[in-house]
């Protein structure tokens, strides 16, 4: 019977031999009729459903008792790997280390620049593994030397943090006898315009240096506790300024720039000063207060500052000097420059301040051989100066010009200076720059422009002058970016880095080798491969081209440049791409060569 019957309508297979199904009840399963009267009338199918019940309740608790066993064993499992962590921890090699060379490992894996208030990132987090591991890093100076004081996050948000000041005194504190390197960017809610000048005191000095004051006098605590959090921490800070190297500071509110007055005399290490105010944070005669004796001092990066507050620094012994400033008298501004200039004999490297309006032919040009480096922010500032000894020129943001203005105005500083240009570094510039080209390309050993949506012919312009015969003679690197308004999708960057391969091609085509770097910015480093075109970077790198690529973060702007000795938040691609390309499988690598070549040889003809 069983072997005619489908085995659908039998017990399952390892019941058969408890659970036994009758001809007729087999046959009510193959069909739709009624169950006869007398078909459970010895009981067999009522029996056979009880002990199926009683199977299942067996089988259930059974289960139990194994899950019962399972976690208990998972619970062993868990246990045994703590004691093989254990005997791990007890045997690491790390244990065996030097100090020496423990504290380096600190020092490669923590960012150089640390968040003071991100107590769960940087040194701070050394501090919380082991007894013997906050022993050393609280005892490495080096780790706590770069601080960065803010109080906001990498994407834009503002908080609060807990004890401000003392966190920042610890960690000041915790960097030993190092020189210190501070960034100091502190906002507030309050606007510059509700202070009153006259009601802002300042909080109370101590004498002894590095330490918080150890008064347990209630009065002093509640008037410290008063005083704005910024100037809480510019009170910590200034205790500890005979140990600045570095200062980068943006003042957004009147009493900080009032208690930047305690640094007088205090600033024997600085060497660097990077100094931003906010619109409104103005104060007359508060600066020259605070930074005219720094003996060491050497660069020098002003925003918005006064240019009589200028005056008041240690020009004689300064190298570097940039200054932005938005709003000034015509008459103030030559004078204050010339003053500058005069008093800075041993002054290279210059970034003016704008003046209010284009030149005036009937106004004397201003003179100064000592400059080698001239840093301009507007195309017509050329026209105020003769510089016969700069061998490098930055032009930071020509903006939108028409017509041969920006061009025939390089042309013609560059034959007023009679200068040897060595490097050029055009940001922002338009397209009418190119008539400037035939002026400064026999001498100029390193390029770099930015491309933007005001300079859309320059990468064109630019390799048709560049693949005539002789010209760039001693050019050794070249250095292109996108900005960001062009970056705003990867079909944009991909066009863009097509022209720029093809300009590099045909170069290398031409004449002598070039190192090329590309940068862009771009917000997610994933998309790197499809952005790059992999295997033609690949090819001009098998052809023995110097080529690099990098990416900025979405937030940097080529147009506004990093300070003097600041590094830009960039990454370099070429292993990137390098890692991408031996991803490849190659099976159609020799079909795109050829594809690249068929699109750059018509260009490649004709240089």
């Amino acid at each position: 019977m069983e072997d005619t019957v489908p085995q659908e309508f039998l017990p399952p297979h390892r019941l058969q031999g408890k659970y036994t199904y009758s001809p007729s009840f087999i046959r009510l399963l193959q069909t739709n009729d009624p169950p006869p009267d007398d078909l459970d009338a010895t009981g067999t199918i009522s029996d056979m459903m009880v002990r199926a019940a009683d199977d299942i309740a067996l089988a259930e608790k059974e289960i139990k008792s194994l899950r019962a066993q399972i976690r208990e064993k998972k619970a062993d499992i868990h246990c045994l790997g703590l004691v093989i962590d254990d005997c791990n921890t007890v045997l690491s090699p790390i244990r065996r280390l030097p100090t020496d060379i423990i504290l380096e490992i600190f020092r490669a894996v923590v960012q150089e620049r640390y968040d003071v208030f991100e107590i769960t990132r940087g040194p701070w987090i050394l501090t919380h593994v082991c007894k013997t591991w906050r022993t050393l890093a609280c005892t490495y100076g080096a780790l706590w030397s770069s601080a960065n004081i803010t109080n906001v996050t990498s994407h834009g948000k503002r908080f609060s943090p807990q004890e401000p000041a003392m966190l920042l005194h610890t960690a000041l504190k915790r960097s030993g006898t190092f020189l210190l390197s501070v960034w100091f960017d502190y906002k507030t809610k309050k606007r510059p315009m509700t202070y009153r000048y006259s009601e802002i005191n300042l909080p109370p000095m101590d004498s002894n240096i590095g330490e918080l004051s150890a008064s347990t006098d209630d009065d002093d605590h509640e008037s410290f506790a008063k005083v704005p959090i910024e100037c809480q921490l510019v009170t910590v800070l200034t205790r500890y300024s005979r140990r600045l190297k570095h200062l980068n500071i943006r003042v957004s509110t009147p009493p900080v720039l009032k208690c930047l007055r305690a640094l007088n005399g205090r600033l024997g290490c600085l060497e660097t000063l990077h100094i931003s105010l906010r619109s409104g944070a103005q104060i007359h005669n508060e600066l020259q207060e605070s930074f005219s004796i720094a003996p060491m001092l050497r660069s020098v990066h002003l925003n918005e500052v006064s240019l009589a507050s200028t005056l008041h620094l240690p020009l004689s012994q300064l190298i570097f000097l940039d200054h932005k400033l938005q709003r000034m008298r015509a008459d103030v501004w030559r004078t204050t420059v010339q003053t500058i200039l005069l008093q800075g004999s041993h002054l290279t490297d210059y970034g003016p301040p704008s003046p209010p309006a284009p030149y005036n032919s009937e106004t004397p040009r201003i003179d100064n051989p000592l400059i080698r480096t001239f840093r301009v922010r507007d195309w017509y500032v050329l026209d105020y100066f003769r510089l016969p000894g700069i061998d490098e020129l930055h032009i930071i943001h020509f903006g939108w010009v028409n017509g041969q203005i920006a061009g025939d105005t390089l042309s013609a500083f560059i034959h007023r200076s009679s200068c040897i240009l060595r490097k050029l570094h055009l940001r922002g510039v338009p397209d009418s720059i190119l008539s400037a080209l035939p002026s400064v390309h026999k001498s100029l050993a390193d390029l770099e422009i930015t491309v933007t949506a005001s300079n859309t012919e320059l990468l064109s312009g630019l390799a048709a002058f560049m693949c005539e015969p002789g010209h760039f003679p001693h050019l050794s690197r070249l250095e292109i970016k996108v900005s960001n308004d062009l970056c705003s999708f990867h079909e944009a960057i991909s066009e863009y880095l097509k022209q720029i391969y093809t300009l590099v091609d045909d170069l290398w085509n031409a004449r002598t080798k070039v190192r090329l770097e590309v940068w862009f910015s771009i917000p997610d480093f994933s998309h790197v491969h499809r952005v790059c075109d992999v295997r033609k970077f690949r090819r001009l790198r098998d052809k023995g081209l110097d080529i690099a690529v990098f990416a900025a973060r979405k937030s940097k702007h080529w147009s506004v440049t990093a300070g003097h000795g600041e590094e830009e938040d960039v990454e370099d691609l070429r292993d990137v791409l390098l890692d991408e390309d031996g991803q490849d499988d190659g099976t159609d690598s020799e079909d795109d060569d050829s594809e690249d070549d068929d699109d750059l040889g018509g260009v490649s003809e004709e240089c």
